[in-house]
């Protein structure tokens, strides 16, 4: 934040008092012009004639430095700590990111996908991650000194995540009697074969996506009981995209490029007679 905090009156230039930690070095700088004092037992320094604008108030001890931008226009006093707070980020490799609160911008060292982004103040930062077209933003609450919280970006739209079902996952499902859909941690469907024969048998959403603007459908899952299990796209009751589905927990893909307007997402496979077959997921998602 920028400290305007008026002390009254002060001759020539301004007149700005910081409050800081005791014995540290202070320092103001403006236009290639720096004044440093020390801010002794105290914690109090004040700084005299300092021409209007915005000066870089920064302090350290030299173990931790922080810094704020001040405006002087006259006599202010403003006070600075040392403030260190981590936002963990996960964004999509090859993506540019960078961390801002609207007053100061900081940049990911490279796009491995990965920062641990240390930011000097407390308040909203907006995390935003750019790879040509594609950009995803998220707002991140930081209040206290030491605090660590972590922010995910992608450019996907997540149809699960644990505990996070999209309306479409949590909605209704076309079932067959007997069979049941939870979303929680993870998402299972039970699809129950009521015949007195084998026979092959779906579980989808009645709810519908806009496939126009993905090419892929991912998700981890698998399938215990029955065969030919898959994780299926539907137009309608019938299947236009598909891909197998094992019994261990694993990344699958399925192409959608050629897909456009609105499908449903399910499950399907060869039932025998009377007997369920699970299908556990995740994470489901709709990539571009």
């Amino acid at each position: 934040m920028i400290g305007r905090v008026n002390t009254g009156g002060g001759g020539t230039g301004g007149t700005l008092t910081v409050t800081a930690p005791a014995n540290v070095t202070v320092t103001v700088s403006k236009d290639g012009k720096t004044k440093t004092k020390n801010s002794g037992t105290s914690g109090v320094v004040v700084f005299k004639g300092l021409a209007s604008g915005t000066w870089t108030l920064t302090i350290t001890d030299g173990a931790q430095t922080s810094s704020k931008p001040v405006v002087v226009t006259a006599d202010y006093s403003t006070v600075i700590a040392f403030f260190t707070a981590t936002i963990n980020i996960t964004y999509p490799a090859g993506s540019t990111c960078t961390c801002s609160d609207g007053t100061t911008t900081l940049s990911a060292p490279d796009t491995s996908g990965t920062w641990a982004c240390i930011v000097p103040n407390a308040g909203t930062w907006t995390v935003t991650s750019t790879s040509g077209a594609e950009t995803d933003s998220k707002a991140v609450t930081i209040t206290t000194d030491g605090q660590s919280t972590s922010v995910e970006l992608s450019y996907a739209l997540f149809l699960f995540k644990p505990n996070a079902p999209s309306d479409i996952i949590a909605g209704e499902w076309e079932l067959t009697g007997n069979s049941t859909v939870t979303a929680e941690a993870e998402l299972t469907v039970k699809s129950v074969n009521n015949y007195n024969g084998d026979r092959s048998i779906s579980a989808r959403t009645k709810g519908q996506i806009d496939l126009t603007e993905y090419s892929t459908l991912q998700a981890t899952c698998k399938a215990s009981g029955g065969s030919n299990t898959k994780l299926e796209v539907y137009s309608g009751s019938s299947v236009v995209a598909s891909t197998a589905i094992g019994t261990d927990l694993t990344t699958v893909t399925v192409d959608i490029s050629a897909l456009s307007g609105l499908h449903s997402i399910g499950f399907g496979g060869n039932h025998t007679a009377y007997l369920t077959i699970t299908y556990t997921a995740t994470e489901i998602k709709l990539m571009k």
